[in-house]
């Protein structure tokens, strides 16, 4: 088996991208390489305000906890962890789920009515190598394992069965050889033709994100992902939150041109597809089409079938007296980032920039002007 090094690019876009698309054995010219390992560590809280009625014989809160996570270019240590409330529970429980996920199970008997305060805190060190290696895998893909068979049925959510889908996939992998090289066919796709908005639904099936091309972060995540198991390819979504920390990427030999990537306090939900060999692979095709920065917490992975997951989640039992409703804020402190991106290659002057793993894998994606590859690369906010 042969490995390869996934390298990074800031592409500012040169040229239209069709039948002319760069192969696999050549890098565009307008490319600017970066490479290096980024290292943030700091504390962060998320507090969950639930607004109870009254009625309530039982309530039962479900907090996932982060816990120390190993990815192929991706790794999360967590150095701290607490779950409190206010008032306290009469019950706290510690359970694991089917894929590994772990959780603080609060019990609250009779609340009364008015608010119950929850919040997460934890300490946490993410690095993130922005040229992971990983084994050259043909594609098709051949041996799967059985752990990540589960993640290529479609869903509720997740339509890869859809016809519309289906065929979308199969232009944007054609000629692909390689996983890496189909799964950035994807992931570029995905990027840079959705948009965001908060209007969106917060739960969106990929089909009505594929048709409406708008989408809050699970949409970007469930039509990626979609795309993804339609080819064959094992992806799952992740949860977790993001943090209000700019991070300035160099794109000139000098530093003097940058472009920044700007994250806000929030909660976020991205994915991981499977490379065999290398196993899960994060993505977020929201913020960037190929690498994910260390700024994002990851709490829990959407077991097979059930992108419905949330982060907190509450059962009560009782006669309600009116609607549970709640509110969440986030807030970070003590952030030491050590961001080694550093310029590598290559000369852009536009400010439409993207960072984007192995982009000299890019190759066409069909004749369909709706669904052809984009021409324009602009920069991604949340």
């Amino acid at each position: 088996m042969s490995f390869r090094a996934l390298p990074v690019y800031v592409v500012a876009v040169c040229a239209v991208l069709g039948a002319n698309a760069p192969s696999i054995a050549s890098i565009p010219s307008c490319a600017i390489g970066v490479k290096g390992v980024s290292k943030s560590s700091y504390d962060f809280a998320t507090s969950t305000v639930l607004h109870v009625p009254g009625g309530i014989d039982t309530l039962t809160v479900k907090v996932p906890v982060a816990s120390t996570v190993q990815r192929t270019g991706w790794s999360q240590t967590i150095t701290g962890a607490s779950v409190t409330s206010v008032p306290s529970a009469n019950s706290v429980a510690d359970t694991t789920d089917a894929v590994g996920n772990t959780f603080k199970v609060l019990t609250f008997d009779h609340p009364k009515w008015g608010n119950i305060s929850v919040s997460l805190k934890i300490s946490t060190t993410t690095v993130a190598d922005l040229a992971p290696t990983i084994p050259r895998v043909g594609f098709p893909l051949k041996n799967v394992s059985d752990e990540a068979k589960a993640y290529i049925k479609p869903s509720k959510l997740v339509e890869s069965d859809d016809p519309t889908l289906s065929a979308l996939s199969a232009r944007l992998v054609s000629g692909a050889t390689d996983e890496s090289w189909a799964v950035n066919n994807i992931a570029m796709w995905v990027f840079s033709r959705m948009n965001y908005s908060m209007q969106a639904p917060r739960l969106l099936d990929a089909r009505t994100a594929y048709k409406t091309k708008t989408a809050r972060c699970k949409g970007y995540a469930n039509l990626f992902i979609a795309l993804a198991r339609a080819a064959g390819i094992p992806a799952r979504s992740v949860n977790g939150y993001t943090f209000d920390t700019d991070m300035d990427i160099p794109t000139s030999p000098d530093g003097s041109k940058s472009m920044t990537i700007t994250l806000y306090d929030t909660a976020h939900t991205w994915l991981e597809v499977w490379f065999p060999g290398a196993g899960w692979m994060p993505y977020d095709p929201q913020m960037t089409s190929g690498w994910v920065d260390t700024h994002h917490i990851l709490a829990n992975v959407t077991p097979p079938g059930d992108e419905e997951h949330r982060l907190l989640s509450w059962v009560y039992y009782g006669d309600l007296t009116g609607a549970m409703s709640f509110d969440e804020t986030q807030k970070t402190a003590n952030v030491v980032d050590s961001l080694g991106i550093r310029y590598a290659s290559g000369n852009a002057t536009t400010d439409h920039v993207l960072l984007a793993r192995s982009t000299d894998q890019m190759t066409s994606a069909g004749t369909s002007t709706s669904d052809a590859l984009p021409v324009d690369f602009g920069r991604k906010r949340r």
